[in-house]
């Protein structure tokens, strides 16, 4: 993916471009979802997973990557406080 290869602010452009096509899409939604989290904005990524499943309430697979980023979006916050802490 562009993001793997460095490519954030091209990433970013192509996710906004596929949006504007198609904003109801569920399954793009998951995957905007999944390429945020990768990009590490895990506000984001829930936004877009949550709305996925306002979409397709039964899109089981959604349900899980939120539940994945809800934790990491936390953990990433006790580990700034952490580190906060310590300096």
């Amino acid at each position: 993916s562009l993001a793997m290869l460095g490519r954030q602010a091209e990433a970013r452009q192509t996710i906004d471009h596929a949006l504007s096509l198609e904003p109801e899409n569920p399954y793009l939604r998951r995957d905007i979802g999944l390429a945020l989290a990768h990009l590490g904005d895990y506000p984001a990524a829930e936004t877009h997973l949550r709305e996925t499943l306002r979409l397709n309430p039964t899109y089981s697979d959604a349900k899980s990557q939120l539940g994945k980023v809800i934790r990491q979006k936390h953990w990433v916050f006790r580990f700034s406080v952490t580190l906060r802490k310590q300096w």
